[in-house]
């Protein structure tokens, strides 16, 4: 049996600058490996391929089983793609998983020719499609997917049960992709002085998160499984080997969900035969001085915390289930430690005023952090907020709305949620962003200096100036 597994492009993502090593679909080959499948990889994001390239390769190859990938935001894509696919072989299965299956599989199946959805974690279901395809059964039977029937009707079969024992799933299937175009990259969340010089890649070491923000989709849900540290430190260990390693980021939605497997893993990690640096994403209630001190001392260089906002108004709106004072003291002692904390913060969400903005920004002035971009929260399919942009009618057509999501969310609202308008929600944006920046390099003129000089080492003076009008000045 012959595979392919195909990762779609991000529309206004730039992954020349940091690349996001596609874990999902790494796990997937390893199955069909597995089951003695030959399996391909088109990464259609990091190879920089047009429409008319893919359709060539389409047309030009013939596979058994086809799979595909995809955030939200490649719903457009997946239309195209799928439409594709049928049309040079319409007898290829053809599969499609990830968040996006997951979180809207009607509108998935009613508006693409993908045969079957994969919801959830795929290992299990993948396996059981294969081995139904090699003997011809009935894989309409088959727990955790999704089909429509030729009279219309969307098939949504029970959910399949989650893995319990991540252990067992085994390692991403490394060797089927281009690792260079992956390690190559700046590595995410540190601050300038590390970028350029770090051989990364990102690890996963634990699926769902107990908590139930209300921007979030979930797509492990609120189940936390979490890998061993001995199996993570071995993954490490055949990382170091095979590509030589010199950082890890750690993708999980929440790592520091257990302390002392965090512990175990430091332990691990300061054991190596080479010093190996990391980062990883954490709830700002899960860390405090001692459990940094240790961490620090295994090479971790920081964190993304999941501030938000400012503002205990907004949230207790997003049902953060935490309090600023919290968020300051994790900011505080991340700092103390000399680590790097990147702080997540985002705007827009219901009951957002002006003065709970300026709450905001007098957070990150007290902290004294560098605004990286702030973001405007964005309904997703199978979050409580999407749920809730529904009902309020702010969402009325759901097929233009995927349409439109992408990394703009940035720049624009995908969708308002306040009662201020979307100029003025952007006007805040910028005004806060930029008061910030000048502020922070003002006060800060040695940071400054230095991150421009990496910056015309890296895009050259011409477009380090532009680049620097466009993230200080707005202009």
């Amino acid at each position: 049996m012959k595979a392919l597994l195909i990762n779609p492009p991000i529309n206004n993502f730039d992954f020349t600058r940091s690349a996001n090593f596609p874990l999902g679909i790494a796990y997937i080959a390893n199955v069909f490996k597995k089951q003695k499948c030959h399996v391909e990889v088109l990464d259609i994001l990091a190879e920089g391929l047009n429409q008319k390239q893919v359709e060539k390769f389409i047309r030009n190859n013939r596979f058994d089983i086809i799979g595909i990938t995809g955030l939200i935001s490649v719903f457009s894509y997946l239309s195209w793609l799928s439409e594709i696919i049928k049309k040079y072989h319409p007898d290829t299965l053809s599969l499609f998983g990830g968040s996006l299956a997951t979180s809207a599989p009607k509108i998935i199946l009613e508006n693409s020719k993908i045969d079957f959805l994969v919801l959830g974690e795929g290992e299990t279901t993948i396996k059981e499609i294969i081995e139904s395809k090699k003997r011809n059964g009935n894989i309409k039977k088959i727990a955790g997917i999704a089909y429509k029937e030729s009279s219309g009707e969307i098939i949504i079969n029970k959910n399949r049960k989650r893995i319990q024992s991540l252990d067992t799933i085994g390692f991403p299937a490394w060797e089927l992709f281009d690792t260079k175009k992956y390690i190559r990259t700046n590595p995410p969340l540190l601050d300038y002085k590390w970028k350029y010089k770090k051989r990364w890649i990102n690890i996963i070491s634990s699926r769902g998160c107990p908590y139930g923000c209300i921007f979030c989709g979930k797509t492990f849900g609120q189940e936390t499984r979490l890998r061993s540290a001995n199996n993570i430190i071995l993954e490490i260990k055949q990382l170091i080997k095979k590509f030589n390693i010199e950082h890890l980021n750690f993708c999980d939605d929440f790592f520091a969900v257990d302390r002392n497997r965090v512990l175990k893993i430091c332990e691990g990690m300061m054991n190596l035969e080479k010093k190996i640096t990391w980062t990883a994403s954490v709830r700002v209630d899960s860390v405090d001085d001692e459990l940094l001190k240790i961490m620090k001392k295994a090479n971790c260089m920081g964190f993304c915390l999941g501030v938000e906002s400012g503002s205990q108004k907004i949230l207790d709106n997003i049902q953060k289930f935490t309090k600023v004072e919290i968020a300051e003291k994790a900011v505080r002692v991340t700092k103390k430690n000399k680590l790097f904390s990147h702080c997540s913060i985002m705007i827009g969400s219901p009951e957002e005023t002006m003065g709970t903005i300026e709450e905001t920004k007098n957070f990150l002035k007290r902290l004294d952090i560098f605004p990286l971009p702030i973001n405007f929260i964005t309904p997703v399919p199978g979050s409580k907020l999407y749920n809730y942009a529904k009902e309020k009618g702010l969402i009325k057509d759901e097929i233009e709305y995927l349409k439109k999501l992408d990394f703009a969310f940035f720049k624009k609202p995908a969708v308002n949620l306040t009662e201020l308008s979307s100029e003025q929600l952007v006007y805040l944006k910028r005004k806060t962003e930029k008061e910030l920046r000048i502020r922070y390099i003002i006060k800060h003129p040695f940071w400054a200096a230095k991150r421009l000089l990496f910056h015309f080492m890296y895009y050259g003076i011409k477009t380090s100036i532009r680049k620097l009008k466009l993230s200080i000045l707005h202009k």
